[in-house]
Formats: C-alpha cells, sequence, structure tokens
C-alpha cells in the first residue's frame, strides 16, 4: 500500500465534506450525524455525513465515512456500527489513503480529487433493501438538526392584516361585478318582457279579427228561373 502522499494530506475534512453536499445536493443532508441523542446517550456513535434520498419509492440512505490519513484509517474499528443506519455505506478519502481491495463486501470507496472538486467512486457500495434503520437517528434529526420556520408576531400580524385587506377589495370587486351583471340582466329581461308582451297582443289582435271574420253570416244567395 502506497504511503500518503502530501497532496493528500492538504485535503480536509471540510473539504470532503463540502463535495458530499453538492453531490447530494437534492438530497436530505447532516454532516456529523449521531445516530440517537447524545444527551440521553453519552458517546453514542457519530457518522461522519449521513444523507437520505427524497423518495417514497426507492427510499436510500447514505453514511460515509471520512478519512484524510491512512493510520485514521487503519485504526478505525466502529464503522461496521453505522450500517444499522444507512442502505449504503462508503468509506470516502483523498487519493492514495484506501485502495478498493483493502475494503471488505459492505464498503465502497469514493475517492476525491488532488484539488478537492470532484469525486470518484472507486468501489459502488452494496445497496441493502432489507435495513431497518432505528428510527433514533430520524428522531434526532427531526429534535436536533431541523428547524421549522414559524413568522414572528409582528410580521404574522401584517400577514393577516394585508390578507384581511386582499379579501376585502377582492369583495367590493366581486360586489361591483355582480351589481353589473345584474343590472345587464335586469334590462335583457325587461326587453325580452317587452317583446313577448308585443308579440301576445299582436296574436289577439289577429284572433280577433278572425272571430269577427267567421262570426259574420254570408249574404243569401237567390237563384231565378229562367
Amino acid at each position: 500500500m502506497p504511503a500518503d502522499k502530501n497532496p493528500a494530506r492538504k485535503i480536509t475534512h471540510g473539504d470532503i465534506s463540502n463535495l458530499l453536499l453538492g453531490k447530494h445536493s437534492e438530497d436530505i443532508c447532516v454532516p456529523e450525524c449521531n445516530t440517537k441523542s447524545s444527551t440521553q446517550h453519552p458517546g453514542c456513535q457519530r457518522i461522519d455525513f449521513w444523507a437520505m434520498k427524497k423518495s417514497w419509492a426507492h427510499p436510500t440512505v447514505w453514511a460515509y465515512e471520512i478519512k484524510t490519513s491512512r493510520a485514521d484509517f487503519i485504526q478505525d474499528n466502529k464503522w461496521q456500527g453505522y450500517l444499522d443506519y444507512c442502505t449504503d455505506f462508503y468509506f470516502i478519502a483523498p487519493p492514495g489513503i484506501i485502495e478498493p481491495e483493502e475494503l471488505p463486501p459492505e464498503a465502497g470507496l469514493i475517492v476525491c480529487s488532488k484539488n478537492a472538486k470532484r469525486l470518484y467512486t472507486k468501489k459502488k457500495a452494496p445497496h441493502r433493501r432489507d435495513v431497518n434503520i432505528p428510527d433514533t437517528i430520524y428522531r434526532y434529526i427531526l429534535f436536533s438538526r431541523s428547524t421549522i420556520d414559524v413568522p414572528d408576531r409582528e410580521s404574522h400580524a401584517s400577514l393577516g392584516v394585508e390578507y384581511y385587506k386582499d379579501m376585502l377589495e377582492d369583495r367590493d370587486e366581486n360586489t361591483r361585478v355582480g351589481s353589473a351583471l345584474a343590472t345587464k340582466i335586469s334590462i335583457l329581461v325587461r326587453n325580452k318582457v317587452s317583446d313577448v308582451v308585443h308579440e301576445n297582443s299582436k296574436l289577439r289582435n289577429e284572433i280577433q279579427t278572425y272571430d269577427s271574420f267567421t262570426a259574420t253570416e254570408p249574404p243569401a244567395v237567390r237563384y231565378s228561373t229562367p
């Protein structure tokens, strides 16, 4: 195994963590993620970088163990405990720290470039679908690492005023439109009624004329004998 190279030693834990943030920009990311509450469980395990895909259909959870020195990798005897909290486990390091053939079947390997600008997968980690991840890690993330934004009282009140102001303006506008529409409908109805009345009057006159004509007896016809 080659010894550590100088360029690798210049790459820090933070450099690699930032690269992972870019890699998982569409996922839920938690650097330095505890597996449970450190207050209730002092000495609990901490994963260097944890990420979860936003997908119900294809759930994937990654755990990354960052190594920036050869000695750190060789002396690590706790990484097996991270397997319970992910479906895909990776070691990630600068070049010259870890070789793919050194890793057990459960782990993958990602290496960053010498200038810490890119990540390269040297060994793909197996995707373990049957892992039942303990909910302690989700509770830790929810309680300790997530933030719920709530507007302060003043801004909330301001939002309320604007909301009701807009609502009143919309109501006034709807009233004006409704009034104009009602007026137009009323005019149309009146015109239609007038047309019907006129037509009825015309028909009534025609009926009276017809009745008058049929009621008149025809004149008697006299026949003379030649």
